[in-house]
C-alpha cells in the first residue's frame, strides 16, 4: 500500500500562493473575502477600505471594525475569541485576535518576510504556517491566545500541506530539492511544542506550484492539488482520500477538464460531501481579454462527482477560500472584474448540497444558472431539481467525447 500511495501522491500539487492576495494592487485583490462561517454568523473582510464585517444569514449586517493588513485566514476559539492571520503588504505576517463581537483584543506582526498559507487552533495555542518570502524554507510559528510568541521554527523547504492529527499533534509536508521537476515530499509529525516525533519521505514528488490543500474528512484527510503530466505536456486536477499517516489511500480521481488548464484554489468537507474548487483558463494577468470562470465540484466520500457547477465565462471571475455551510453545501466569496467597465465587485455565494443557488449577496449577483450533474456509477437514474425562478432547463446526454447524443427541454410543471 505504500507503494500505492508513493505512485498516487507524485502527482498532487497546488498552487495556492498563486490564488491569494498577497500583492495589495486592483488585479490581485478581492474586495469581498470571506474568512470564517460559523452556524451563526459570517466574518469578512473588505481589501480596500480595511474593514473586518460580521454579518448573519439573513444578510444582517451585525457589526464592523477597522483594522489594517490583508487577513486571509481566520477561525473561532472556544466561541470567545476570533484568530485572523495573513499578510501585510511588506509581505509581514500578521495577525489579530478579537471576540466576538469584533472588538480588537491583540493585532501584532512579525517582522520577517513570511507568506502564510494556513491556520491551526489547539487547546492552549495556535499555529501560523507557511513559508519564507524568496528563501527556500517553511515556518510554523506558535502564539498564545493573549498574542503572545511563543516559538517559531523553520525547517525544509517549500511549504506545502498541515493538518491535525490529534489533539496533541499535527502532520506537516515540505518539499526538497525544489529546483527540479520531481521533489521529495517530507512529512514531519510535531507535538504542539514544535518538536518532533518522526519523518518519514514519499519519494518522487511531482511538484507544480507551492502548496496544497487538505482538509479532515471523516478521520481521514482529503489532499488535493494541481498535476502535470510530463509527457502530454498537460495540466489538471488530483485528490485523494488517506489515513492521516498517510499510508493507505482509500480513494482517489483525476480531475480531467481537457484543455481547460484548471488551477485549484479551494478545499473543503461537509458532512458526507467534498467541494474542490478551481479557476479554468486563469489568467495571472487578470487583463481585460481574458475570461476565467470558477468550477466547482461536489465529491461523495467514494471520490464519485455528484455534481460541477461552472460560474462565470463572460467576465474574470476569481475565488478565494471555500466554506462547509450549514445546509451541507459550500459557501464561498468571489470577485466578478466587468471586462467593460474594469471594475470589480464582492460577492458571496451559498450552495446548498445539490448545487442550488441559496444565498448570494449582492441579491443582483450573477444568478448561477449552468452546471453539468452526474450520476453516480451503478445507477441508471439522474435526478434533477429545478430551481423555482427557472422556469425552463434544457437536459443534455453528452458522451465521453463530449458530443450531445440527446437534448431534452424541462419545465417546473413538467418534473
Amino acid at each position: 500500500m505504500k507503494a500505492l500511495l508513493t505512485y498516487l501522491m507524485i502527482t498532487i500539487i497546488g498552487v495556492q500562493g498563486y490564488s491569494q492576495p498577497y500583492f495589495y494592487s486592483k488585479s490581485d485583490t478581492s474586495p469581498i473575502m470571506l474568512l470564517i462561517n460559523t452556524p451563526h454568523y459570517l466574518i469578512y473582510r473588505h481589501s480596500y477600505s480595511n474593514y473586518i464585517y460580521k454579518m448573519d444569514y439573513n444578510k444582517v449586517l451585525v457589526d464592523s471594525i477597522h483594522i489594517n493588513g490583508g487577513f486571509m485566514f481566520g477561525d473561532v476559539y472556544n466561541n470567545e475569541k476570533i484568530i485572523l492571520a495573513g499578510n501585510n503588504n511588506n509581505f509581514n505576517l500578521i495577525y489579530a485576535i478579537l471576540d466576538t463581537n469584533l472588538n480588537i483584543l491583540t493585532y501584532d506582526s512579525l517582522n520577517l518576510d513570511l507568506l502564510v498559507s494556513n491556520l491551526l487552533l489547539y487547546e492552549n495555542r495556535f499555529f501560523i504556517l507557511g513559508e519564507r518570502f524568496n528563501i527556500l524554507s517553511s515556518f510554523i510559528s506558535s502564539f498564545s491566545y493573549d498574542g503572545h510568541l511563543i516559538d517559531t521554527l523553520f525547517i525544509g523547504n517549500s511549504y506545502s500541506f498541515a493538518y491535525k492529527l490529534n489533539n496533541n499533534a499535527f502532520n506537516f509536508g515540505y518539499e526538497n530539492n525544489s529546483n527540479t521537476n520531481f521533489a521529495n515530499l517530507n512529512v514531519i509529525t510535531l507535538d504542539t511544542s514544535l518538536n518532533i516525533i518522526q519523518t518519514d519521505t514519499v519519494p518522487k514528488f511531482n511538484r507544480n506550484g507551492n502548496d496544497m490543500y487538505e482538509c479532515l474528512f471523516n478521520n481521514k484527510v482529503a489532499i488535493a492539488g494541481n498535476y502535470f503530466d510530463y509527457n502530454s505536456s498537460q495540466k489538471n486536477i488530483a485528490i485523494g482520500i488517506f489515513d492521516k499517516q498517510l499510508d493507505t489511500v482509500y480513494s482517489f480521481d483525476f480531475f480531467n477538464l481537457g484543455d481547460h488548464f484548471p488551477t485549484i484554489n479551494g478545499l473543503v468537507t461537509n458532512k458526507n460531501n467534498i467541494f474542490v474548487s478551481c479557476y479554468l483558463n486563469l489568467d495571472y494577468n487578470n487583463t481585460l481579454s481574458s475570461k476565467d470562470t470558477i468550477c466547482i465540484t461536489n465529491y461523495d466520500s467514494l471520490l464519485n462527482v455528484k455534481w460541477r457547477r461552472f460560474i462565470g465565462g463572460d467576465n474574470n471571475y476569481h475565488a478565494y477560500n471555500i466554506f462547509p455551510a450549514p445546509d451541507g453545501g459550500c459557501i464561498f466569496s468571489m470577485t466578478i472584474h466587468d471586462l467593460l467597465t474594469d471594475t470589480y465587485d464582492g460577492v458571496i455565494v451559498w450552495l446548498d448540497s445539490l448545487g442550488n443557488q441559496v444565498l448570494s449577496i449582492p441579491e443582483n449577483a450573477n444568478q448561477l444558472k449552468k452546471f453539468l450533474l452526474y450520476p453516480n456509477p451503478g445507477t441508471n437514474e439522474l435526478n434533477v431539481l429545478l430551481p423555482e425562478n427557472n422556469k425552463n432547463t434544457t437536459l443534455e446526454l453528452v458522451n465521453s467525447l463530449g458530443i450531445v447524443c440527446k437534448e431534452e427541454q424541462f419545465t417546473n410543471d413538467k418534473l
